[in-house]
């Protein structure tokens, strides 16, 4: 019945069946596992991310998930926890990837910046020079705001040489004085 509704759309309708297919007896650790998932994703599409969050969460927890599917799994919830300004979770499932070699130049900025909305300069720095050069051997340019956020660590920290190779690297970026 939750595939029909989740096929149709019907999104609370496929909850309550899955909520329904939850309570049977005999499932296996892959049941509850593709329960889970179908209830994570149907509330992503209700727009309540905190219970797809948990859905999700226990999806993982299962241990059935494959490695294609924890590594999906994994960028759902890195997405949901960046959106939702949950920076110590976006930071450990955004290091899950970036370990997994699954992290794009951008999924490590949105570390640098977490670590960054943390105040802790010294894990932004890092992260930001990763993303920097993840960057660059993508072929792209590195995101202007990397080196605002250096600059401002570097200010606040009062290092001088710091704030300097910060506004070089941020000249060279942007062609601009």
């Amino acid at each position: 019945w939750a595939q029909k509704a989740l096929q149709a759309s019907q999104w609370a309708e496929a909850l309550k069946d899955l909520d329904a297919a939850e309570g049977k007896s005999g499932l296996t650790a892959f049941d509850k596992k593709t329960i889970y998932y179908f209830k994570g994703f149907a509330n992503i599409k209700l727009g309540k991310l905190k219970e797809a969050q948990a859905a999700f969460e226990q999806s993982l927890a299962t241990g059935a998930a494959s490695a294609e599917d924890k590594t999906s799994i994994t960028r759902t919830l890195f997405g949901i926890a960046a959106s939702t300004n949950q920076f110590q979770k976006t930071i450990e499932y955004g290091k899950t990837m970036a370990d997994a070699g699954t992290a794009t130049p951008n999924d490590l900025a949105i570390i640098a910046q977490s670590y960054y909305q943390l105040k802790d300069c010294k894990n932004s720095g890092v992260w930001v020079d990763k993303a920097v050069s993840a960057s660059r051997k993508a072929g792209e340019a590195p995101k202007e705001n990397l080196y605002l956020f250096k600059l401002q660590c570097a200010s606040d920290a009062g290092d001088t040489p710091a704030m300097a190779a910060s506004l070089n690297d941020l000249i060279r970026l942007t062609n601009k004085s």
